[in-house]
């Protein structure tokens, strides 16, 4: 009973961290319907930044010489920053379920940079991924208008979501050095400290825009955001990372557009078109294939694969 208790509960705690991140696009986009992006943004990350706050009074601050913590500085300009500004404006232009997808190509892209960093030979499964997602993209970004549509290149929407794609893969690049100095929780409770910060004057500049007395459900969604996908999804994540190999971790991250896709058209009614629906399961799939473990090396020498915090 004690062994099927301790398997369940990293599965348990996966299972939630995808649930969290997939509706976490959906509950974007209901605040938006009423908060401007970097309100969303500030509010968001100052209730994170309060949790970690809390944390660090009690475990006590990190402890970074000066170097780290430049290094911490670069990163959280990539990450919380950069991105979520990408992202929140790329899920205001475009729908959540396409948001979703165009974002699951982060994997794919985190492989190829490190690659060429090092300057070794992407393996060929990562290379037949690769060009696997790029006809899935140009579907999922031009299909919505059927065949006509694929002459109309991307939206405004699209090219945030890439941008927040590329910063995304910067970060996990640049974070994945710091693993050794910095627990990975001590690294995301700095870099929500940092969002908060970054994003606290363009909230105070914008009070003025928000009507308040409307706002009652995109407030709602937006303590949801930090509550859930930026607190307790983070907690599930690493929790499920400390008992289940990253590889096999990360082929279970890859089931969150699918909630996203499912959680969209149930709460916003959004549905992709044919088109997009199957330059989605490209993209889907070629993730898997860059992404899936050797199966001749043992788990600890490819845990690698999947960067810790991917979505903080």
């Amino acid at each position: 009973m004690e062994t099927k208790k301790s398997l369940l509960l990293p599965y348990l705690g996966l299972a939630t961290a995808v649930l969290l991140w997939g509706l976490s696009f959906v509950f974007t986009k209901v605040a938006l319907s009423g908060l401007p992006p970097l309100a969303i943004l500030f509010l968001r990350f100052a209730l994170a930044a309060l949790f970690f706050l809390a944390w660090f009074s009690r475990r006590g601050l990190p402890r970074l010489g000066r170097p780290d913590l430049w290094r911490v500085a670069r990163i959280a300009l990539f990450m919380p920053v950069a991105y979520f500004i990408l992202e929140t404006y790329g899920i205001k232009f475009t729908t959540a379920s396409k948001a979703s997808l165009l974002a699951a190509t982060i994997p794919l892209v985190v492989l190829l940079a490190s690659a060429w960093l090092h300057r070794e030979r992407p393996r060929p499964r990562v290379l037949a991924g690769a060009a696997l997602s790029l006809p899935g993209v140009g579907l999922l970004v031009a299909g919505g208008g059927g065949a006509a549509g694929l002459l109309s290149g991307p939206q405004l929407g699209d090219l945030y979501m890439g941008g927040a794609v590329f910063a995304a893969a910067a970060y996990m690049v640049l974070a994945g050095r710091l693993g050794s100095r910095v627990s990975c929780v001590d690294l995301t409770g700095l870099q929500m400290i940092a969002g908060a910060a970054v994003f606290a004057p363009f909230f105070v500049a914008g009070l003025g825009d928000i009507a308040w007395a409307e706002a009652g459900l995109p407030l709602a969604a937006t303590l949801v955001l930090a509550l859930g996908p930026t607190i307790l999804g983070f907690l599930s994540y690493n929790y499920a990372l400390g008992h289940i190999p990253a590889p096999r971790a990360s082929l279970g991250i890859n089931l969150v557009p699918v909630v996203t896709a499912l959680g969209a058209w149930v709460m916003l009614g959004e549905r992709l078109a044919p088109l997009q629906m199957a330059g989605g399961l490209l993209v889907l799939l070629a993730v898997a294939l860059a992404t899936a473990p050797d199966r001749k090396l043992r788990a600890p020498e490819v845990a690698d694969v999947e960067p810790e915090g991917v979505r903080p």
